[in-house]
């Protein structure tokens, strides 16, 4: 009786856990403005919105880009493999983590998406 009881408290605690876990990969992370961005926010997951107004491509294989958002620009950077077809002035979302680069706050990508601005 104690086993039984014992086993049904473990099934039932790795439930939880398991929906704790798939709550936890689907939250939604507020889109926050560039400006807002700080060294507060070191380590931890942004979501932008901007507009492209430099590309930079390295033979390292990863690419720098500039975003602005009213008027504050920040860097973002896109490993190997995660290029994606962007040019100037293109309108974009991108999720990724702020982290600092020569005492410069940037952000590095984990997803870009260009807007469809119609």
């Amino acid at each position: 009786m104690n086993n039984k009881i014992l086993l049904i408290s473990f099934i039932i605690s790795i439930i939880g856990i398991f929906i704790l876990f798939l709550l936890l990969i689907n939250l939604d992370i507020k889109i926050i403005k560039i400006k807002d961005i700080t060294n507060e926010l070191l380590n931890r997951k942004v979501k932008i919105t901007g507009e492209v107004v430099r590309i930079s491509n390295y033979k390292a294989g990863f690419q720098l880009l500039n975003v602005r958002e009213d008027m504050k620009e920040i860097e973002i950077f896109v490993e190997t493999g995660k290029n994606i077809s962007l040019s100037k002035s293109d309108k974009i979302i991108v999720l990724g983590k702020v982290l600092e680069y020569e005492n410069k706050l940037q952000i590095r990508a984990e997803k870009i998406n260009r807007l469809n601005l119609k």
